[in-house]
């Protein structure tokens, strides 16, 4: 069960014929416990409903387990003191390593011109993703700095006119590669464009739960600038996978840049911590947890 979904009616004690379990992608009611969370008067009233919600949830006599996509929030779900089991669940993901050949390839085709890093920004590229506010950074960095930029917008968009009217005013003036393709991408050809990058950007605004995006750029060792709000943050961090700053502040956003591109990528990240997490992740791991409780409460059924 998508947890999230259904936290209303089983809050207002609707009745399940049997015994069941969830799966919780978003929690957000202890994110006042992360490093550097300002929290908007909203966001404080929906935890503040979140954990009123929990305190009946979690105690409704048909759940069971509940599964956390945010293992950060599994001791805090604990601290209901509920006959509720809370399990951490790995966001799954499929480590695929593409060979060489694919990757110049891929290279070759989008043309990349040589001597240039690359920075992939992937996935749907909506407000939500923070792809205005980046280009807004791209824009105010210098001459010396575009040079050595080649930026990768990959994903299908809805704001594919004001991306592109972004990207011609900053061609303009500046001496920077940028490469869209606004198109969906085939699961076996993801991790070719992450191979392919030296950096992987994820300006999020304000995004709430986890990423695919960080788990794909551990699985090929690719630093990250990602925003520091939320699980994302606190992932970014725990993890040393990359820099994070506030992605809501262009100027931010451009000093980040600045230091992907002029500091020793070693220091900024810890490739056995990034392996580590991406393996964590795995969908062996993810099946292993599921049917492992599934068999746990067979039995004792």
């Amino acid at each position: 069960m998508y947890f999230d979904t259904c936290e209303l009616p089983l809050t207002l004690g609707v009745k399940s014929p049997c015994s069941f379990s969830g799966i919780y992608f978003r929690p957000t009611f202890y994110y006042g416990e992360l490093t550097n969370y300002q929290p908007s008067w909203k966001e404080r009233f929906q935890q503040w409903r979140e954990r009123l919600f929990l305190s009946r949830i979690l105690r409704h006599p048909n759940l069971e387990n509940l599964f956390c996509l945010d293992a950060f929030a599994v001791k805090h779900l604990d601290e209901f003191n509920t006959h509720v089991k809370a399990i951490p669940l790995p966001d799954p993901i499929e480590i695929l390593t593409p060979s060489e050949f694919q990757v110049n390839n891929l290279k070759e085709n989008l043309g990349i011109e040589a001597n240039r890093k690359v920075l992939l920004l992937f996935g749907a590229l909506t407000t939500r993703k923070g792809v205005n506010q980046l280009l807004d950074a791209i824009a105010s960095l210098s001459p010396d700095l575009c040079q050595k930029i080649c930026l990768m917008l990959v994903g299908e968009s809805n704001i594919q006119k004001q991306i592109d009217s972004q990207i011609k005013v900053i061609c303009q003036s500046k001496p920077i590669q940028i490469i869209t393709r606004y198109e969906f991408v085939p699961e076996e050809e993801v991790q070719i464009y992450f191979h392919l990058a030296d950096f992987v950007l994820a300006p999020y605004q304000r995004h709430v739960g986890m990423s695919g995006i960080l788990l794909q750029a551990a699985a090929a060792q690719k630093p990250v600038l990602s925003s520091d709000y939320g699980l994302m943050g606190e992932i970014v961090r725990r993890y040393q996978l990359g820099l994070t700053v506030d992605s809501t502040i262009p100027t931010e956003i451009s000093k980040g840049l600045t230091r992907l591109l002029v500091e020793d990528t070693e220091k900024l990240c810890d490739r056995d911590r990034m392996k580590s997490f991406a393996q964590e992740n795995s969908a062996q791991q993810f099946a292993s947890i599921i049917f492992q409780n599934i068999k746990q409460n067979g039995l004792t059924q």
